[in-house]
């Protein structure tokens, strides 16, 4: 058993403790809340806390163990529950379990995007729809990188997925607008924080949006249908459309009779890998299948279930390593505010704007 002491929650014991255990680093589970923490840190001299991203740690938690606790690890895309100016000042490293599904799920309709607006991709039209069993599988043909160089990308849903896409395509498009029906908990979760932080979004109207854009993604929650009437379908643009949302979000009739009038220029779908395998297409999703203009991709990501034990180990694993062997995978605050090796694995969370501004304030 090594020297190292971990307060683990109790909500996460199922898949770290036995991992951390293994790694020779003792280990005590407890229902932790914001309320007990500064009495359970006190009591014993832990190294490492592992939390969940809903148990916030305010500076009094931190500043309580300046010299026994080295690092906390945030099962959450986004350190939004711990400062880190106030955690690097107070010598603590802090590893989060960096945008998980929500990456994977934003690359996605990354892809999607420059696939539908490819000329291997318009060169199918008036065919079949085509299917891709494997989006990492080398592309037939190559594209020229500019597909998205002139267009203007609306979101529909401003969540964690739409705001990682926007990140990432806002460098290669001409703009990005947004449309969430619920603004403030936008506002709240994504730029309160920072509010000197210009949004990547422009949000607007939802008919700004559907006027507006080339192509449309869209990253709702719940079973609301955000295109269910037909003059939703009547932009001068045309748009394309890309669904990467799990829930009935589309009214498909609607959809369908809106591509083949050419009422959109395109659409993407996804579905289940077992159901592209099997070929056993949803009744509503069939007749886009004789449709040239539809793209049909599977999707990305894991069940909750299995994101949640995957995301817990990887936070555990990353924990232990850094107090076995100073390794700074996962960690939001950069390594060179600490010093150390120079072979430290330099942490990805630190070249998002968020973490950026703050580091740089």
């Amino acid at each position: 058993m090594s020297k190292y002491r971990v307060l683990l929650d109790e909500k996460l014991e199922h898949h770290a403790r036995t991992l951390l255990i293994d790694a020779g680093i003792k280990t005590d589970v407890v229902r932790l809340t914001t309320g007990n923490l500064i009495r359970l840190l006190q009591a014993n001299p832990y190294d490492a806390l592992i939390v969940r991203e809903s148990v916030q740690i305010p500076l009094e938690v931190m500043e309580a163990v300046p010299l026994s606790l080295k690092i906390i690890g945030v099962l959450g895309d986004s350190p939004r529950n711990v400062n880190l100016m106030e955690a690097t000042a107070c010598g603590i490293v802090v590893k989060i379990t960096e945008y998980g599904n929500t990456f994977e799920a934003a690359n996605l309709g990354k892809r999607l995007m420059v696939l539908l607006l490819s000329e291997s991709f318009q060169q199918q039209q008036g065919k079949k729809a085509t299917v891709i069993q494997d989006l990492a599988a080398p592309l037939t043909q190559e594209y020229s990188g500019f597909e998205l160089a002139d267009k203007t990308v609306g979101l529909i849903g401003c969540g964690r997925v739409a705001q990682a896409l926007a990140l990432m395509i806002q460098p290669h498009c001409a703009r990005v607008l947004g449309f969430d029906n619920n603004p403030r908990a936008v506002y709240e979760e994504f730029h309160h924080p920072d509010p000197l932080l210009r949004p990547v979004i422009e949000y607007c109207q939802f008919e700004e949006v559907v006027t507006r854009a080339d192509i449309i993604s869209i990253h709702t929650s719940g079973e609301e249908q955000v295109f269910l009437l037909d003059k939703v379908f009547d932009s001068p643009r045309k748009p394309f459309i890309i669904n990467t949302a799990r829930d009935a979000v589309i009214n498909e009739a609607t959809m369908f009779a809106a591509l083949r009038e050419g009422r959109i220029r395109g659409a993407a779908l996804t579905l289940p890998r077992s159901d592209l395998k099997s070929g056993e297409y949803p009744e509503g999703i069939k007749p886009f299948l004789d449709l040239g203009n539809v793209l049909v991709a599977p999707t990305q990501g894991k069940p909750v279930a299995d994101a949640h034990k995957k995301n817990v180990k990887r936070l555990a694993s990353a924990v232990a390593d850094f107090l076995l062997k100073g390794d700074m995978s996962l960690a939001a605050n950069p390594p060179e505010l600490f010093g150390g090796a120079t072979d430290w694995r330099y942490p990805y969370s630190v070249h998002t704007r968020r973490v950026a501004l703050r580091l740089s304030l």
